[in-house]
């Protein structure tokens, strides 16, 4: 699962969704937006990446890219830790 999210939105932040999913989800988060200065504050949640509106069709391919690398190398959510 992939999902796209922008900074700015008419009710809550993209940051206040991060907030109410879990930044484990976060990992699977692409924001998209206007605004280059919330670029740091989107890698600190562990987003997996930031493209800047207008969106180049070559970037946005790199970033899903990137996502499904990141999806395909997380541990499943049902994965267990068995080593103790």
């Amino acid at each position: 699962m992939r999902n796209l999210l922008d900074v700015q939105m008419p009710e809550v932040s993209g940051f206040d969704v991060i907030e109410a999913i879990g930044a484990e989800l976060a990992a699977r988060i692409i924001f998209v937006t206007a605004f280059d200065h919330y670029a740091v504050q989107a890698f600190e949640v562990y987003a997996v990446d930031y493209l800047l509106k207008p969106i180049d069709d070559e970037r946005l391919a790199q970033a899903l890219q990137r996502a499904r690398e990141a999806l395909n190398t997380a541990p499943s959510a049902g994965s267990v830790d068995r080593t103790n």
